[in-house]
């Protein structure tokens, strides 16, 4: 999962849209449409598409964008991962 943000003065969003096309459906594009050369703290819709995919691996719809928020608001995830162990990560077992 490819992550840009619209506005970053580091990489430039182009190169982001440019790298998510060359991978084709092995690729996706998760924007965020606000200033800043990362987006994790950015509001709910970035921490939480984050968060489903560093837990779970759960890919964003194709095309998701979130909308640029003022720099005050909460970075509080609302994700909730099922209970018990994740296949592949430390504690999961086969049965």
């Amino acid at each position: 999962m490819l992550r840009a943000e619209m506005h970053d003065p580091a990489t430039g969003y182009n190169w982001a849209v440019s790298t998510a096309q060359q991978l084709g459906r092995a690729g996706r594009l998760f924007t965020y449409e606000g200033w800043g050369h990362r987006i994790y703290d950015h509001g709910p819709c970035a921490v939480n598409g984050i968060d489903r995919y560093l837990v779970s691996l759960e890919l964003t719809a194709p095309g998701t964008r979130c909308p640029a928020i003022p720099p005050t608001q909460s970075k509080t995830s609302t994700y909730k991962p099922l209970p018990g162990p994740i296949p592949g990560l430390p504690g999961w077992v086969r049965s």
